[in-house]
């Protein structure tokens, strides 16, 4: 605090003395003609806001300087009385700020003053800024940087990384597993506790927070099933940016990840800190909930921790505007329109994201799994390595699948293996008892439908799996669909009427009209705009960019004609609104 204080003062007389400098040795006439020249131009005063001096103020350190005792420390700024009191801080809120610091420095400015503002105990009409909350604990060295540093190890530095960002909301999610600051009520523990980890998935693009949860063990299959809720919730995303983790490299969630069209990147080796975003998001939970969790009297359950979690989450992180967008997550992922979304029916992800394992179908068409054989429906797969599904709970049947095609449940096949059956068995098949068969009557029985009840069943299953199949691959087919509409150039030449005019010819006509590509961002503003003030007449789209055009408004202010298409929608009169729309989606 007091070398900065020198440095200004510093700072402050060398810019004064240059001023003085050039008008203490001048005649009467010639020092009044060139403070006229220094006043009309404008400087960068050190520590100052102002750009510009006055006459008066030169005089005044002319005065100074010419009458000081000591040379040195003339034209020296001289220090505030009340520098150090905090006069909008009183003794009852410092010691508060000082207690609250103590027990736990993990909370910033914001928060302090938000305690103040609530606390009954201190409440008052004029709080304190941030700014005099973090100059008095600055003062006090109970800054937060300094008690963190006391705290943690020193560590190495980074190296320099360049800032990238997917092009929109579903394009990149980055997963993280966050280290074990909170300990957790665990049964099975000696202990009686554990520590937990938490798992979390976000949105590259918009910071939106699809998935977390705390976990007391993390191996593959937890990872999968928070991976499955967040598809279930929000859709399928085209890309998965994990590090080289060992629940994140398992076979069964790239296998997974690649049957919805979802495709498992991982971080360079030893770099997990390449997913920055992740990496800066659990310093929050660190900070703004698990240091109050372990301030509780009693460890937590792992429901009652999710339960903090989620709340933390929604109310506080989803909230807040972000630094880097300038937007809240949830308002930046709620603007991505839900049509571009991919979503995956609830038997199909259950299915999918079951364990998998690698086995070879032997020339029998059987599968050995965890010491048992199933007999695969399909002869072609014989000599074939396939992917195997199963659940723990259910050692009856496993699901086979075979480059990235659902083929059918292999069955348990439990074989007669005693010698002596065996034998018993043949020998009943070589003199089989003699049967007296009735004589049954010429009419009145049921037809024989075995046959029939087979081959309807076998077609069934063909149709089941071939629902599945097909499920997939529309989900790949939509995935490449949404990539080609938010990414599309649009096409040269003179705009062409629309015999039917909806949101994709409204976003194409603009790209006409404006003579470049709209970037995704933009055309989910445009789509926004469609779906509160939609649907738009053609003729209104053109003449009201034609005339924004005329006014020659650059053609990159997308939301300037956006706006101008909005107040021309909302001014339609109703019998225009309504013959524009006839031919409207």
């Amino acid at each position: 605090m007091v070398w900065r204080l020198l440095e200004e003062r510093k700072k402050q007389k060398e810019f004064k003395m240059g001023i003085i400098l050039k008008v203490r040795d001048l005649d009467p006439r010639e020092r009044s003609l060139t403070i006229d020249e220094l006043v009309s131009r404008e400087y960068e005063i050190p520590y100052s806001k102002k750009k510009t001096i006055t006459r008066r103020t030169v005089y005044r350190w002319l005065d100074m300087l010419k009458n000081a005792p000591d040379p040195g420390k003339a034209l020296l700024k001289n220090p505030r009385p009340d520098r150090g009191t905090f006069r909008k801080l009183t003794k009852e809120e410092q010691k508060a700020l000082m207690g609250w610091r103590r027990r736990n420095p993990k909370h910033g400015a914001d928060k302090l003053r938000e305690e103040l503002m609530e606390n009954p105990a201190l409440a008052k009409e004029q709080p304190a800024s941030e700014q005099t909350i973090t100059r008095f604990l600055r003062a006090k060295r109970l800054d937060r940087k300094t008690v963190l540093r006391q705290m943690e190890p020193q560590k190495a530095k980074k190296s320099t990384r360049l800032a990238f960002q997917a092009r929109y909301p579903q394009a990149v999610w980055m997963g993280d597993t966050k280290g074990p600051d909170l300990r957790l009520v665990n049964p099975k523990s000696p202990e009686g506790v554990s520590p937990a980890k938490l798992v979390v998935f976000v949105d590259d693009n918009s910071r939106f927070c699809v998935g977390a949860q705390y976990f007391l063990e993390e191996n593959a299959e937890t990872v999968m099933a928070l991976f499955k809720t967040a598809i279930a919730t929000y859709g399928v995303p085209e890309i998965l940016y994990v590090d080289r983790g060992a629940p994140y490299v398992a076979n069964a969630l790239k296998s997974a990840a690649a049957l919805v069209g979802c495709r498992v990147m991982l971080t360079p080796p030893r770099d997990p800190e390449s997913k920055g975003k992740a990496e800066k998001l659990m310093p929050q939970f660190t900070d703004g909930l698990e240091s109050e969790l372990n301030l509780l009297e009693s460890p937590l359950i792992v429901d009652q921790a999710n339960e903090y979690l989620a709340a933390f989450i929604s109310q506080d992180y989803h909230q807040r505007v972000h630094s880097v967008t300038g937007e809240k997550p949830v308002d930046r992922y709620a603007a991505f329109p839900e049509q571009y979304r991919r979503f995956v029916s609830e038997d199909t992800l259950a299915m999918i994201f079951l364990p998998c394992v690698k086995a070879v179908v032997t020339k029998t068409s059987l599968i050995h799994l965890h010491k048992r054989q199933y007999l695969v429906p399909d002869p072609s797969l014989c000599r074939q390595r396939v992917d195997v599904r199963f659940d723990p709970l259910d050692s009856s049947k496993v699901l086979v699948f075979f480059q990235d095609k659902y083929r059918g449940a292999a069955t348990l096949y439990e074989p007669v293996g005693d010698y002596l059956e065996r034998q018993a068995a043949l020998e009943k098949m070589r003199t089989p008892p003699p049967l007296e068969l009735p004589t049954p009557p010429f009419q009145g029985w049921p037809a024989y439908t075995y046959l029939e009840r087979k081959l309807g069943n076998f077609r069934r299953e063909i149709e089941k799996n071939r629902e599945i199949n097909e499920e997939l691959a529309e989900l790949k087919a939509r995935k490449e669909m949404v990539r080609a509409t938010l990414t599309a150039t649009p096409n040269a030449g003179k705009p062409c009427r629309y015999d039917v005019f909806g949101l994709a010819e409204f976003t194409h006509l603009l790209s006409m009209l404006l003579r470049r590509q709209l970037d995704p961002s933009e055309r989910l503003k445009v789509a926004t705009l469609w779906r509160h003030y939609g649907p738009l007449d053609e003729s209104t789209v053109r003449q009201t960019v034609g005339r924004l055009l005329g006014e020659q408004v650059s053609e990159w202010d997308l939301s300037a004609y956006l706006d101008a298409i909005q107040v021309a929608a909302c001014t339609l009169k109703p019998a225009e609104k309504e013959g524009g729309q006839k031919n409207d989606r």
